[in-house]
């Protein structure tokens, strides 16, 4: 049973820490290490570059998972917590396995249909930062309305990014708003 709710409990932490955290303005060095991977790491023009998976080194990623695998041992007994945990924590590492994968180009399941449709959503989420914010599973882009499966046309919006967050990280006056466009997102 608690993989029944462990999974969606995953996706929607997930969908909620990617489109709010990581998206937004909240917390500058979360957001700052996320535009780095999508602009400086995986950019839009080469998603899967030679260079090998480089993870994301802001603290708050090791701290916020963590926290969201605890909080069913506040609201449910024990007997309960300790599968949905479980469950929550090996959903989560398929989860995070999975999108190292969309970087890579040749592995077990680059082949596979399943694994290039989800390659395919992600990718269109590099291209179009407001859409498909979902790993494993597109279930909380469909609930959310934030799913596309087409590939938009790329427009390079982010020409100065690289420059321009270098820049204010450098003088300590980054504020997560590098990546504003002419639509506000």
């Amino acid at each position: 049973w608690f993989l029944l709710v462990a999974i969606p409990y995953v996706e929607f932490i997930g969908y909620v820490f990617h489109r709010f955290l990581d998206h937004s303005h909240l917390i500058p060095r979360i957001e700052y290490e996320h535009w780095k991977h999508h602009f400086k790491l995986y950019p839009p023009k080469n998603l899967r570059p030679d260079h090998p998976y480089v993870k994301v080194k802001a603290i708050e990623y090791k701290t916020f998972g963590p926290l969201a695998l605890a909080l069913p041992f506040v609201v449910l007994s024990f007997e309960n917590a300790l599968p949905m945990a479980l469950g929550s924590g090996l959903y989560a590492i398929l989860f995070w396995y999975f999108h190292r994968l969309f970087h890579l180009r040749k592995h077990i399941l680059s082949k596979k249909k399943y694994f290039l449709y989800l390659q395919k959503i992600h990718d269109n989420h590099h291209i179009n930062t407001t859409k498909n914010y979902t790993i494993t599973n597109p279930i909380m882009d469909f609930i959310f309305g934030t799913y596309a499966h087409k590939t938009p046309k790329y427009k390079n919006t982010f020409a100065n990014f690289e420059k321009q967050f270098e820049q204010e990280v450098k003088s300590g006056k980054f504020t997560g708003s590098v990546h504003k466009t002419k639509t506000g997102t």
